[in-house]
């Protein structure tokens, strides 16, 4: 009886999980990961031969990683491990605080993964800030991304563009009760981003006063627009803008220096006033000093009989009763006149 022919032995690959272990070490934490996973990023295998000389005297190898925080840190070794994306939960906290923390953690994974061109766990991370921003308020989510990702760097397309498109979609979407609680939500600014958003938000509520939100397209300006405007406003100084208002009050030569002063005074703010809202000095740069009526003559002889009177000593107080009950007679009689004259075009529509 003949012996049949023994079989090859099937070969199978090595275990990742006979591999050495690795320490790496993050900003508070050390996590344990078994070598050959570390084979999925090159720069973490050239790290670990950097540093595994240095480190044979411990039991595991490390490799310096201080510069990624520990939140960050489990979701890369989940990604090596699995390749899919996770992030450590917080508990007993509400869902918005937790969407919160979620979205600022996506925020400094996609910073790390473009740093070290990690391009799989990037494209995940985009995912959770997609996914995760169309839960958070704008406020929320300005906080989030002043704490995750505080620096663009120029040569990233893709958040920019994504921060936009959440913008005007706010913005497109803003209703006036949207708008008070966005400004509840803001509170005081005190950051940059938070003043820009709270004088956008300001702005759509003046809009709507004003009816300005129905006008012609070419009077409509876009939420980059009011941002534009705001940070030049901002930018510039008390000093500076008095001398722009001074520069428009010599085109019409009607408008009295004085009132220019007493402008430029009323629209900078005191030290240490909460009212140093940058959107006034934009509001006094748009005025147009040349639609001001210029001052009536009767106006005008009466400045120059005052002050005539001034220097000889001052006119007497009988005379200056008289003329003030002059004028409030002509101005009652104009205010007659202009009633009478809506009256009538009210009558004029009705019939």
């Amino acid at each position: 009886m003949e012996t049949p022919p023994a079989r090859a032995a099937a070969t199978l690959p090595a275990s990742p999980y006979a591999s050495r272990i690795i320490n790496l070490v993050f900003d508070e934490s050390v996590f344990r990961i078994h070598e050959q996973f570390l084979a999925k990023e090159p720069w973490l295998l050239k790290k670990l031969a950097e540093q595994d000389q240095a480190s044979r005297s411990r039991k595991h190898p490390e490799v310096n990683l201080k510069h990624i925080s520990h939140h960050v840190g489990h979701v890369l070794v989940h990604y090596l491990v699995t390749g899919t994306y996770d992030c450590l939960k917080a508990d007993a906290v509400p869902p918005s605080e937790s969407f919160a923390r979620d979205f600022t953690t996506a925020l400094r994974v996609y910073s790390v993964c473009r740093q070290h061109d990690i391009k799989a766990l990037r494209d995940l991370a985009k995912n959770e800030i997609k996914w995760l921003g169309g839960k958070l308020t704008i406020p929320r989510m300005i906080d989030a991304v002043e704490e995750g990702y505080p620096t663009v760097p120029p040569e990233d397309e893709w958040f920019p563009e994504y921060l936009r498109s959440q913008m005007e979609a706010f913005h497109d979407d803003l209703t006036t009760t949207g708008a008070a609680e966005a400004l509840e939500e803001i509170g005081q600014p005190t950051t940059v981003s938070k003043m820009l958003l709270s004088s956008i938000v300001e702005n759509f509520v003046y809009c709507q006063q004003t009816n300005i939100k129905g006008a012609p397209p070419a009077q409509q300006r876009t939420t980059r627009e009011w941002a534009d405007e705001v940070n030049l406003a901002s930018e510039m100084s008390a000093p500076q803008a008095g001398a722009r208002i001074e520069k428009k009050a010599a085109a019409a030569d009607h408008v009295s220096p004085g009132f220019v002063s007493s402008f430029t005074a009323t629209a900078t703010p005191a030290s240490g006033s909460e009212d140093n809202d940058a959107t006034l000095t934009a509001a006094v740069l748009d005025l147009q000093l040349s639609d001001l009526a210029p001052p009536r003559a009767a106006n005008g002889a009466l400045h120059s009989e005052v002050t005539n009177g001034d220097a000889a000593g001052g006119t007497s107080k009988k005379s200056a009763k008289r003329k003030s009950r002059a004028k409030r007679k002509k101005a009652a009689k104009l205010r007659n006149e202009e009633k009478s004259g809506a009256d009538l075009n009210d009558a004029e529509h009705d019939g």
